[in-house]
């Protein structure tokens, strides 16, 4: 793959690491490592995610080992995945367990038969896969060198709510999804009822359609049967989902591709599945690039641009008289003492501001979820039949969601206003003349003003959470409330948490069969009221804690450039007197070299912003 190619994740991802390593040589001496450290590391832990759907036995899991080339997941007929797992690069074998309880488990994998080891665990065998959360899975390999992680899903028509809603919150957050269709049956009912019903609600762009076991129906791969599918398929979601106008369909043999590269031996199928999986990193690089690595570049353009005022103020400071020199040297000491006293307040508002947050929060979720929890108590006041249950199911599920999007859409409003009253009491700091002297044009550069806009969205940007997974995991809620879903349900699945407990062990047949309907009426009006009043009484135990993390985003970028800004001055104090000390003899010396760090930085701004448009044309 060309280091030039504007769509590689990987050359993109490379390009920021080295234009981060040439500002660390620029910048040595000027008080930012810490800063260009904390964007490397973000960098670092950068990748890709697909996510893979599909209906039980569609060959998700060999078609993920064929990508691995070994057979990692367990992949038969039966037993069925029944877990979300999460296959990442990782230098030794391991799998780590998170439970629906919050705790986790730790395990190395064994050298062999890894994927039987697997099945205790991750498939229907497993009787207790029900109390599993997700299951993440590190192999070395192939996904180290592709720099990306892959979900496997139970299957679309999974009757698990809790599995169905984060398999929903993963499409949400993946960059690209691949939803996998069975040469004998491609695009069923339940596959369409799915993407009509999740897939609409999503970037259609992110998806591709591949058609796995075409050696069923085919000797050879792309033949005559394969364009019939492809265009079949086609045809369908034309029907379906004309709002994607082009979809990217393939046809593969997994079981084919993972044989003979598990064996080690030359094959047709495995060819034809090299060919896909060009064509598969490069639709992911592609969303990736476009999604991920922009938040990256607008960090990196930030710094440079603190990085150019800083150098910017030493040279005026060489430039005039010493007694001009000793009344800057005067004015910026008493900036440094006012931002030690100005972080002092930023943050006692910043507390203030996560104390209301908090009571808001509080206030909205109760009267919500109380409204809520009345209109469904009148709903199973009026249960006659199994369809009644399943009605009042899916408008518990559908009313948690309006709560939680409404939610959303007011913290968009609270954010967005927060961001108004920082800016008007500390975005003065982040402004200045060539000359050192603070300006009255913006108070934030493009790059920063970019920043800020995705942080206040809270967009996917690796701020909020170390992977994507981790958000994910936790959530029994699509959208894009992260953590503050997570805080909300814990280990609670929607429709679970709201009447599943009615069909554990077949009660509802047997008190059908009772012609107990009163009782049944009572029961789920008790669950409908326990359940809900659980997750007001969750929200009101953690909201302290979820309004902190919901503000840290936004806290962070302000601490950080007061904190930067402060250190810049100090340092630039700190060598200023030393050349009021009698060092004036290597002003000229001392110039020239800043002069070259500007033409350095300001370089580096062009070439960032230069790479950043061409990666999002």
């Amino acid at each position: 793959m060309e280091k030039t190619d504007k769509h590689s994740f990987e050359a993109n991802k490379h390009f920021a690491e080295e234009k981060l390593k040439e500002i660390s040589a620029i910048l040595a001496d000027y008080g930012f490592q810490e800063r260009i450290e904390a964007a490397q590391n973000r960098l670092q832990h950068e990748k890709m995610h697909l996510l893979v759907v599909g209906e039980f036995s569609r060959g998700k899991s060999t078609f993920i080992n064929a990508i691995l080339g070994k057979p990692v997941l367990p992949s038969k007929v039966n037993p069925t995945t029944a877990t979300i797992s999460i296959i990442e690069g990782s230098d030794q074998p391991q799998m780590n367990i998170l439970y629906r309880s919050g705790e986790r488990m730790n395990r190395p994998l064994p050298d062999e038969k890894v994927n039987k080891f697997l099945e205790e665990f991750i498939t229907t065998s497993n009787q207790e896969a029900n109390a599993i959360q997700e299951v993440r899975i590190g192999y070395p390999g192939v996904l180290q060198t592709m720099q990306c992680d892959i979900v496997d899903t139970p299957g679309v028509n999974d009757l698990d709510d809790l599995r169905e809603e984060v398999t929903f919150h993963y499409l949400s957050k993946a960059d690209s999804c691949i939803v996998l269709l069975d040469s004998q049956q491609p695009l069923s009912e339940s596959e369409r009822r799915f993407l009509q019903e999740k897939v609409l609600a999503n970037d259609i762009n992110r998806f591709l359609f591949v058609i796995n076991r075409i050696d069923e129906v085919e000797n050879i791969p792309q033949g005559e049967v394969s364009a019939r599918l492809k265009a079949y398929v086609r045809k369908l979601l034309q029907e379906h989902l004309p709002q994607i106008a082009e979809p990217t369909i393939h046809t593969v043999s997994a079981k084919e591709a993972l044989r003979a590269r598990f064996k080690q031996e030359a094959s047709i199928w495995e060819s034809d599945f090299s060919n896909f999986e060009a064509s598969l990193m490069d639709f992911v690089s592609r969303q990736a690039v476009r999604d991920r690595l922009p938040m990256h570049y607008d960090r990196i353009a930030a710094i440079v641009k603190d990085g150019i005022q800083t150098v910017e103020e030493r040279f005026s400071l060489l430039s005039v008289q010493r007694d001009e020199m000793l009344l800057e040297l005067q004015r910026m000491e008493q900036e440094e003492r006012t931002m030690q006293l100005e972080l002092g307040t930023f943050e006692s508002f910043m507390q203030v501001e996560s104390v209301n947050l908090a009571r808001w929060m509080t206030a909205f979720v109760r009267e919500e979820f109380t409204k809520l929890q009345a209109e469904l108590v009148g709903q199973a006041a009026q249960i006659t039949t199994d369809e009644d249950v399943l009605r009042i199911k899916s408008l518990a599920g559908i009313g948690i969601r309006s709560i939680m999007e409404a939610l959303q859409e007011q913290m968009l409003d609270y954010r967005r206003g927060l961001h108004e009253k920082l800016q008007a009491k500390w975005g003065h700091y982040f402004s200045h003349t060539s000359d050192g002297r603070k300006a009255s044009r913006g108070i934030f550069s493009d790059a920063d003003t970019e920043h800020l806009k995705n942080l206040i969205a809270m967009e996917s940007t690796g701020e909020q959470t170390s992977s994507f997974a981790e958000v994910a995991a936790g959530m029994a809620l699509g959208g894009t409330l992260g953590f503050i879903g997570a805080a909300l349900f814990g280990p609670i699945g929607i429709g679970a948490a709201i009447v599943g407990t009615i069909f554990l062990g077949g009660k509802l047949q047997e008190e059908k069969e009772a012609k107990e309907r009163e009782a049944l009426r009572t029961k789920v009006t008790q669950i409908l009221q326990t359940q809900i009043q659980g997750i007001i009484q969750n929200v009101e135990e953690k909201v302290k804690e979820m309004a902190g993390k919901e503000l840290e985003p936004i806290r962070e970028h302000y601490s950080t450039r007061l904190h930067n800004r402060m250190n810049a001055l100090r340092l630039t104090l700190q060598e200023q007197q030393g050349i009021m000390q009698g060092q004036s003899s290597d002003i000229d010396t001392q110039k020239k070299r800043l002069d070259e760090h500007l033409t350095q930085l300001r370089q580096l701004t062009q070439e960032l912003a230069i790479r950043k448009e061409h990666i999002q044309a």
